[in-house]
């Protein structure tokens, strides 16, 4: 949990988790009629009702470790730049062709030169390599892989076709969480102006590097759970082509532009001037001489966050003010519609209860088996990617896509997840 990382002392001698989760024995922060009640039973030695107290008990245990404030704050954020984006398009400003645009600047520009700049700078940090953080992008490939079949599971229970837009819709927002704005806003509230300095920035640093195993993936095989390519849409390469022909005609494939899309060619550039001496020398360092361009791209990246908040909200306001346009997308008589609600409660269950818990008992695996390295700082960002609600990036997809009314269903059902959100983020992380 929070405690286990968030500004406390090093673990002391003999230290590890304590009882409640936190590092080298540190003292129990709750009240003493909290911390005299464990296991059910009054002072006085008398049971009571465990259920009744559990929840009081766990938000007063949010709330003292920082969690709810800072799930709070982040919220709370994202809400407020929603709020102006929609004022925004209110006045015309944030209108439908604003949204497109925005989201080819975060698809071609913003995001790549994050992941750039944030997976380089981590590869260049003394200690950290490849080797040592490796298992970041595993862990969120697995993470993938569990919310893609808790997916499948729930439009079974659900009884909703895989290929009508509820049930893309569900199998991507179970699939993919917030694993880039959201955690980001996380690490400032949590982390900032510690006691430990690194802190902040060794949290952004492992949220980057688990972008490099969920970014490829959420734009390849992501993409294709919302927007699907035909199969008429693929280049066919001759036997009689010259080489340079086939080359080229590979590049202009669909299904290759998919996989080399900007964000993962981010990814894989950033590992590159990462693990590289000579290229760290040029952009990374005490006097790079290609410093300029390093700072251009932080520059660019910074406003990856604050755009897809804004493309969400622009989004948002289409389908408010146009509720008809988003009926459209479900026009067919034979595709079975899921109520906004029934889309809501299926989400919070999937990712703020089964996600966590298949994530915890992942990490205690991998813990036990030595893959994942001994730091409280990194094993509670894993868990804290566990817990975030659907990626924003998927209205970003469906722009790009011309999905206009898919777009707006997504968009709705995102707005209400995260408003919802708050309360149980700051649980799963103080618990």
């Amino acid at each position: 949990g929070l405690e286990a990382v968030s500004g406390f002392a090093s673990p002391a001698p003999g230290g590890g988790f304590g009882q409640h989760g936190v590092v080298g024995g540190a003292q129990d922060r709750r009240p003493q009629h909290m911390a005299s009640s464990v296991g059910g039973l009054r002072p006085g030695g008398r049971r009571r009702d465990v259920a009744q107290w559990a929840v009081p008990e766990l938000v007063q245990l949010a709330r003292e470790s920082g969690a709810l404030g800072a799930s709070a704050s982040a919220v709370s954020k994202l809400i407020a730049v929603v709020s102006l984006g929609f004022w925004a398009a209110d006045r015309k400003v944030l209108d439908a062709n604003a949204c497109s645009v925005l989201s080819r600047l975060i698809f071609f520009i913003f995001q790549p030169a994050l992941l750039c700049v944030n997976v380089a700078t981590t590869l260049s940090t003394p200690g950290q390599s490849l080797s040592t953080l490796g298992i970041i992008p595993l862990f969120a490939l697995s993470q993938i892989a569990v919310g893609s079949l808790v997916g499948s599971l729930l439009l079974a229970v659900l009884r909703v076709p895989r290929e009508s837009i509820p049930g893309r819709e569900l199998r991507m927002s179970c699939a993919f969480g917030n694993s880039g704005p959201l955690p980001l806003l996380f690490a400032d509230s949590l982390f900032a102006g510690r006691a430990d300095p690194t802190m902040a920035s060794r949290a952004v640093a492992f949220i980057s590097f688990y972008l490099l195993g969920w970014s490829p993936m959420f734009w390849t095989y992501g993409r294709n759970i919302l927007s699907p390519l035909e199969k008429s849409s693929s280049v066919e390469v001759g036997r009689d082509m010259s080489i340079k022909d086939k080359f080229w005609a590979l590049l202009n494939d669909p299904n290759s532009q998919r996989i080399l899309s900007p964000p993962v060619l981010g990814c894989v550039l950033g590992a590159v001037i990462g693990s590289s001496p000579q290229l760290r020398s040029l952009f990374i360092g005490t006097a790079p001489a290609l410093k300029p361009v390093t700072d251009a791209l932080r520059t660019l990246g910074s406003a990856y966050v604050p755009a897809v908040i804004l493309t969400l909200a622009g989004t948002l306001h289409q389908s408010v003010r146009s509720p008809s346009a988003v009926a459209a997308a479900s026009n067919d008589k034979e595709e079975k519609t899921v109520s906004l609600g029934s889309r809501v409660a299926a989400l919070m269950v999937a990712r703020f209860l089964i996600t966590p818990v298949t994530a915890y008992g992942m990490l205690r695996v991998c813990s036990h088996a030595g893959l994942i390295p001994a730091d409280p700082l990194l094993r509670f960002v894993l868990l804290m990617q566990a817990c975030m609600p659907s990626a924003q990036n998927s209205v970003v997809i469906l722009q790009l896509e011309n999905k206009k009314e898919a777009a707006g269903s997504m968009a709705k059902t995102l707005s209400v997840l995260y408003i919802l959100a708050c309360l149980p983020i700051a649980l799963l992380l103080s618990g």
